[in-house]
């Protein structure tokens, strides 16, 4: 599979770019040689898998056949919290050099959106007041669950259904796509920032389904142990994307990138006031009705409901 994309302009941002390239190009090539249904970067150009032509940055890397997962019926949720887990297995067994450049951890976040520049951009003090809040109980959250001594590995950073590949007859999960939001990360964040989107019950909601939630999570512990935090801090790395949704582009929820952990731009920050009427609870009620929920509960004890945001 070829892409192309531009050469960001200036010296100092191109080599940055093909220095980014290079690093996950490489992490890449790892771990599909541990065997995991991932994109190979294929050495099509003179030993490389990328090169520049035509003021394009040009990547060769395989294709995975079958079609994206989305919001189909199958798989079920609890294949692929399976398959998020077989990935961090895999990635625990490499060992990168370095972070991705302008990838921002999220230890990081809450000293950023606490800092001056949200002033600036959110000069509605209602949305600036409910951005600091959450980013002051994000800080006080991790510190709580220990997150800087926490493991680390390289996380895909976007495993959404969107970016399952499925297969067959029944369809099962075959591979896994797009890692251009791949970085060094606490596999719970990987587990969150999926989630955010595939847990919803649609595509346009505006709540996750607990349910939804309870399968992916009993797929992943049925594989791994869950991360030793615990489901009740899956929470954590939500926040900083309800912060995002404060400061939503008018492209949907979560569109808008400038809060977001491991893809934000330092020098984005938008402020619009279209969600400003958005249901906030999810800061609140996310600790509660995940504390309950374990990998080996019997959701069809339980009714079927919503958490809304």
């Amino acid at each position: 599979m070829l892409r192309g994309a531009h050469v960001p302009a200036g010296a100092v941002s191109g080599a940055r770019r093909l220095d980014d390239v290079a690093w996950l190009h490489i992490f890449l090539a790892e771990l599909a040689g541990l065997g995991f249904p991932s994109p190979r970067p294929l050495t099509a150009f003179g030993g490389q898998s990328w090169t520049i032509a035509g003021g394009r940055l040009w990547e060769l890397a395989s294709f995975i056949p079958g079609r994206e997962v989305g919001w189909a019926a199958e798989p079920s949720m609890e294949q692929i919290g399976a398959l998020l887990a077989r990935y961090h297995c895999a990635a625990r067994r490499i060992r990168v050099t370095g972070e991705r450049d302008g990838m921002i951890p999220l230890a990081s976040v809450s000293a950023i959106l606490l800092s001056g520049p949200v002033d600036k951009a959110c000069p509605d003090p209602e949305q600036a007041a409910v951005i600091r809040r959450l980013a002051g109980r994000l800080a006080a959250d991790l510190e709580d669950f220990a997150h800087r001594a926490a493991e680390r590995l390289v996380i895909h950073g976007d495993f959404t259904n969107n970016n399952v590949i499925a297969d067959g007859n029944p369809p099962t999960p075959v591979g896994v796509i797009d890692f251009q939001r791949a970085h060094v990360e606490v596999p719970l964040a990987d587990i969150a920032y999926g989630l955010w989107r595939s847990g919803r019950p649609h595509q346009d909601a505006d709540c996750l389904d607990l349910t939804r939630l309870g399968a992916f999570v009993r797929g992943y512990a049925s594989t791994i142990p869950f991360p030793a935090s615990g489901p009740s801090a899956t929470c954590l790395p939500l926040r900083p994307r309800l912060a995002d949704d404060r400061q939503a582009d008018p492209g949907g929820p979560g569109r808008n990138r400038c809060t977001r952990p491991g893809a934000m731009d330092r020098r984005q920050h938008h402020c619009h006031s279209r969600h400003r009427s958005r249901r906030p609870s999810i800061a609140s009620a996310c600790p509660g009705p995940l504390k309950q929920l374990r990998p080996d509960q019997d959701r069809r004890r339980q009714p079927s409901h919503l958490w809304g945001f």
